[in-house]
């Protein structure tokens, strides 16, 4: 056959690596006898590896077929490390769960079932490993005892095991299936650091649920994701006659099962601490996957008189991002412990297992000791703006005193216990912590739960702090009616000790006490050395002062990525952009200077558009401007009024914008729409738009607002702060009209 059919035949026979005008050399038929001998190697040790998995494989296969039942572990256990070297002396991680013995002090006793069948009084579980079972390493199964009053058995509840190639140089992914419905992934940083992400059937989106820190040996904490509140804790081991032991100790309302933190350190050690396995379990399915991958390119890549490579390489991307997925069957019970969404929505208090613990495990899950103090300014008097300064003087008190900060609840841009939404709805809880990392928070929702949990109610003592009097004063004094401040401030919500016993005190600030630092140091210290001796568990705090009251100053807290991330979409869409502010407050003028401020506006508004050629115009006012406002209680001075603006000028308003429109799609956000329709959210949105303005305008006096409004001084403040760092797009800080 000539060389030219020859040509055309082998494409067909070959595979496209096939070179067709390669000329053949010696040096290659040298070649192709080294990677026939390599071949045959291959292929031997390939068949050997692949007998003795085969063998291991059949020989577990053939064990007994387990029921499969639900998971019943407590959220309280020991975790023991079983001893039982392989028969190559690696360890294969294998784990016992263990009830506390019921003269144990740590323990509350949550592993019992009244219901049925009752946990093993001391092995209640195994975590047993399978690796021969498939090829993926680390074949985890989840065995749960069971005691009836006939007879012993063995349920199989929980199966895991690593998926995918497994690489050596970080942390394959982990999948395990449970009987319940929910799916769980738990992923890595870079410091080994977990994270705990949740998807249940009805969600297309996970939601991070927890946040894990620490480790295998020094023990771990598990935290919410804000990283404010705890879940329970795993401790580092202790070493006896048993091997390693370990305390796990979890919340019942934790958004995940409690056998999920056994599983964690399982494979903690496998891939952190247990290399030496793990290196051999990769390095010996990697082998043969290299191996197999060798012979086939071999066959392909070579023919009796040549042997070619491809012309070009195929780029092969890793992606080193490690996660844990867990499954659920629709028939398990652990699925009543897990929520859809990142708040916890069980009902503790109705929950019979609660019941069992002590006060003082109770104290340990909601703020880590054997007694809680918490520091809950339950009001703040001023409006947002304001009331972020201070949130941040009182948070510096409650590092001073040592004491758990409460988030007090926000809405209408106000920080009180009377409001509906989470602090994180307004502020970021991020900032928060960058700006107290050494401060404990808890959540307004989690504080008043501790306090329903609680079989011997809190202690209170009752504190008013106020503005004026004589310097650094207290007095013990007695409230006119408990039940009016109950009422008012929404504190019969809070199940504590707050009646005729809890004892209320005033302390004065003094006149002038903010305008030094010398004033304030003293005041402070006066202030924090008093409060230091009380013993109750909850410091009850209100105020009516205006200033900080710690020498020195704080950035501030950045507000929610939610308000922020609207902000930037309007300011974004109306660039460039005027904005107008013209609000009453408490400088209402009189109704028949509303058309001569009107028309000041609109001619002042056209010689700024003119001279800076600038369209968009951003206005933000009490008044009602819209031209549907027919409102019977509205003067004749009023309607003038809106018809100068409306016919003169088009304007871009809160509800032309269409802010938070997803948002407000959800049915719960709509039961409180108050928010979105008052001085509520956008309150704050309205004042990172002007800040983030081009130009500012603002009513002159007579009109509207005094030059001492806190909202226009907050905003000249930051827009002052922006032109100073070299932000050109800013042409003023404020122009009165």
């Amino acid at each position: 056959m000539s060389q030219e059919t020859d040509n055309e035949r082998k494409p067909l026979l070959r595979s496209p690596f096939y070179n067709p005008n390669y000329i053949p050399n010696n040096n290659n038929r040298q070649s192709f006898s080294l990677l026939k001998i390599l071949g045959l190697g291959f292929i031997v040790v390939t068949t050997l590896l692949l007998s003795i998995n085969l063998a291991f494989f059949f020989i577990e296969s053939n064990e007994a077929t387990l029921p499969r039942g639900d998971s019943k572990i407590p959220y309280e256990y020991y975790l023991r490390l079983r001893k039982n070297d392989n028969w190559i002396g690696s360890n294969k991680f294998e784990y016992v769960i263990e009830t506390s013995p019921p003269s144990d002090p740590k323990f509350s006793k949550l592993f019992i079932d009244k219901n049925g069948d009752d946990f093993n009084s001391s092995i209640i579980a195994e975590i047993v490993s399978r690796s021969y079972k498939s090829w993926f390493p680390a074949y985890y199964d989840v065995r749960e005892n069971r005691n009836s009053s006939s007879y012993n058995y063995t349920v199989l509840t929980t199966q895991s095991h690593m998926s995918g190639l497994c690489f050596i140089l970080w942390p394959p992914k982990v999948h395990i299936s449970f009987l319940l419905k929910c799916e769980f992934e738990i992923r890595w940083d870079y410091k080994y650091f977990g994270e705990i992400y949740r998807k249940c059937s009805n969600k297309k989106d996970w939601t991070k649920v927890s946040y894990v820190k620490g480790s295998s040996e020094w023990g771990m904490q598990w935290l919410d994701p804000e990283r404010i509140n705890t879940y329970g804790i795993v401790t580092k081991p202790s070493y006896g006659r048993d091997g390693q032991m370990r305390n796990v100790m979890f919340r019942p309302d934790s958004p995940f099962p409690p056998i999920i933190p056994a599983l964690y350190v399982a494979y903690f050690d496998r891939i952190i601490d247990g290399g030496d396995l793990e290196a051999h379990q990769c390095l010996k399915r990697t082998i043969i996957y290299f191996f197999v991958l060798l012979v086939v390119v071999g066959y392909i890549c070579y023919d009796d008189q040549e042997i070619t490579k491809p012309d070009n390489g195929t780029a092969i991307s890793h992606d080193n991002h490690t996660e844990i997925t867990i499954d659920f069957d629709e028939d398990g019970n652990i699925i009543t412990g897990i929520h859809t969404n990142n708040q916890t929505n069980v009902d503790d208090y109705n929950n019979e297992n609660i019941l069992l613990m002590s006060d003082e495990g109770i104290n340990q899950r909601y703020c880590g000791n054997d007694k809680c103090k918490f520091l809950f300014v339950y009001n703040h008097p001023d409006d947002e703006t304001l009331a972020n300064e201070h949130m941040r003087s009182f948070t510096q008190l409650a590092k001073a005193l040592n004491r758990t900060m409460v988030l007090t609840n926000v809405g209408h841009s106000k920080i009180s216990s009377c409001r509906n939404f989470p602090f994180n709805f307004y502020y970021s809880i991020e900032s928060l912590l960058h700006v107290f990392p050494h401060v404990s928070f808890i959540s307004q929702k989690n504080f008043k739960q501790w306090t329903r949990l609680r079989h011997e109610k809190p202690t209170t003592q009752h504190i008013f702090v106020a503005g004026g009097g004589v310097n650094s004063t207290i007095n013990i004094v007695n409230p006119k009616s408990l039940e009016s401040i109950q009422k008012t401030n929404c504190l019969d919500q809070f199940e504590m000790k707050f009646d005729e016993d809890t004892i209320f005190k005033k302390i004065r600030t003094g006149k002038g006490f903010w305008k030094l630092d010398e004033t304030r140091s003293k005041f402070s210290k006066f202030l924090v050395d008093h409060l230091n001796e009380i013993d109750e568990e909850i410091i009850l705090l209100n105020h009516d002062i205006r200033k900080p009251f710690f020498p020195g100053s704080l950035p501030k807290i950045d507000y929610s990525q939610l308000i922020l991330q609207e902000a930037d979409r309007i300011v974004n869409d109306l660039q460039p952009f005027i904005a107008i502010y013209w609000r009453s407050e408490n400088q209402i003028p009189p109704s028949s200077k509303l058309p001569e401020c009107a028309q000041s506006l609109v001619e002042t508004l056209k010689r700024i558009k003119t001279s800076l050629g600038i369209e968009n115009v951003y206005f933000t006012t009490d008044y009602p401007i819209s031209s549907r406002a027919n409102n019977l209680s509205l003067n004749e001075d009023y309607h003038k009024t809106i018809e100068i603006l409306n016919s003169t000028i088009k304007l871009n308003t809160w509800k032309t914008m269409n802010p938070f429109k997803n948002l407000l799609e959800n049915n719960i956000v709509l039961k409180n729409t108050k928010e979105f329709n008052g001085r509520g959210i956008h309150r704050i949105l309205e004042k990172l738009i002007i800040i983030n303005s081009d130009y500012f305008l603002s009513s002159p006096p007579g009109c509207g607002a005094s030059y001492k409004d806190d909202f226009i001084l907050s905003v000249t403040n930051a827009r002052s702060g922006l032109m100073n760092e070299g932000n050109e797009r800013l042409l003023n800080i404020i122009t009165r009209w």
